[in-house]
């Protein structure tokens, strides 16, 4: 047994159970589709996470079938270098224990890539059912439309000034910009709009105490 053979044995004993090469259900849960403010946000985050596991899927199905046409080339050349002789010169054998070693890194890259596919769908399926149970609270809705929008824009923005406010720091201006580029009836805007006018107030209050 050569080093790399013992240290390959070695390495597949330590990370037999290994976590999955993917996002945790945690992950796509709270920090994928959970930090999306509104329900509908939720539920197209989840429309766009599953588009971008069928691009995977897809992409993974063309490379294996790639891998086992050339494996197949493998084989046939293999076939036509012996063309049934029983001795081989020195360069024939070569030949062949180079399309051997080729045949078994194609078995190899297609097993990692059957891997990555496996774990592909299980986030599509962790996906699936969390849209599923999203679909359960509110029925989805066209996400362009002026309402659903509306709601999108008015709860990120909230969201991102109580941030601000939290954290002890005052709002960036392209954060206010947007909030008056918002509809004027937007909770958000008008909120802000008070904010803003017992700011100058209070502004204009302490100039005339100090004068």
């Amino acid at each position: 047994m050569n080093i790399t053979t013992d240290l390959v044995l070695q390495i597949d004993s330590i990370t037999e159970n290994s976590h999955k090469n993917r996002h945790s259900y945690f992950q796509l849960q709270y920090f994928v589709v959970g930090k999306e403010p509104t329900i509908q946000a939720k539920i197209q985050s989840c429309k766009d996470e599953l588009l971008e596991r069928k691009k995977a899927l897809l992409s993974y199905d063309v490379a294996i079938n790639e891998l086992y046409d050339q494996k197949r080339l493998y084989e046939i050349n293999i076939k036509n270098v012996k063309n049934c002789k029983e001795d081989l010169s020195e360069e024939e054998g070569i030949q062949i224990r180079q399309l051997c070693r080729k045949i078994e890194f194609c078995k190899s890259q297609i097993d990692d890539i059957n891997s990555k596919k496996d774990d592909k769908a299980e986030e599509a399926n962790f996906l699936i059912g969390l849209y599923d149970k999203l679909c359960e609270i509110e029925k989805p809705k066209d996400w362009d439309s002026i309402e659903v929008q509306a709601e999108y824009w008015n709860a990120k923005l909230t969201q991102d000034l109580q941030m601000s406010l939290m954290l002890g720091q005052n709002p960036s201006v392209e954060v206010f910009k947007t909030i008056f580029s918002l509809p004027d009836k937007s909770p958000i805007k008008v909120s802000t709009k008070q904010l803003v006018e017992e700011a100058k107030l209070k502004k204009l209050a302490e100039s005339k105490q100090k004068a």
